[in-house]
């Protein structure tokens, strides 16, 4: 993936490896995927992008073999919300690129558009057809969003976009992300064997 060009500046790749994975029986993150295992898969789409690539889990023991810097929650807890303030709080850079374990497919095109459209923005954000309907894990987000993360925490308030007013947000639309991921396997999302399974047969004709 080395020499594509992202219009912007520094960044650190996070990867979100928490969540209970109930409905899949097994960490989601190590299950395997293609000869390996769902995060190495990833791994293996986004070398050489951005300054650092960090793990956030709050079992690191499980992936130190991977060879990276892994952290856990520092606010527990607060469900996804604790995991995107720790993500951005553990970016060395100004600005980290949020990816789920549970999403194998990356589109470069995409997040070297949605690197672009907004250098001042706090977070640029893929919403899908649905515009009720962001993915928080498929995202940019600037170190100014930790206070306002916090300050929803503190109100009890633990939605994914109880702090999306308090900051700069550029939502990135179906009708952009259509023209360049135009089956949206960015946004296919693994919960279950079955998932697993569906996801593998789109692999295979990648």
């Amino acid at each position: 993936m080395l020499g594509y060009n992202f219009f912007m500046e520094k960044f650190s790749v996070v990867i979100q490896a928490g969540g209970n994975s109930t409905r899949m029986g097994e960490d989601k993150a190590l299950v395997k995927f293609m000869n390996t295992t769902l995060i190495e898969y990833i791994l293996s789409q986004i070398q050489g992008i951005g300054e650092e690539t960090i793990i956030i889990s709050n079992k690191p023991e499980n992936y130190n073999y991977l060879g990276y810097k892994v952290f856990s929650d520092i606010l527990n807890g607060v469900g996804a919300l604790g995991g995107i303030y720790t993500a951005i709080h553990y970016a060395s850079q100004p600005k980290c690129l949020l990816l789920a374990c549970d999403m194998p497919f990356i589109s470069i095109p995409l997040l070297n558009y949605m690197l672009s459209v907004d250098q001042n923005a706090d977070i640029i954000i893929p919403r899908l057809k649905n515009k009720s309907f962001s993915e928080p894990f498929r995202a940019l987000y600037s170190k100014n969003c930790l206070p306002s993360i916090k300050e929803a925490i503190e109100r009890g308030n633990k939605r994914v976009i109880s702090f999306f007013e308090q900051v700069n947000t550029k939502y990135v639309e179906y009708d952009e992300i259509i023209k360049i991921d135009p089956k949206l396997r960015s946004f296919t999302n693994i919960n279950t064997p079955e998932d697993l399974l569906e996801a593998e047969k789109i692999a295979i004709k990648i």
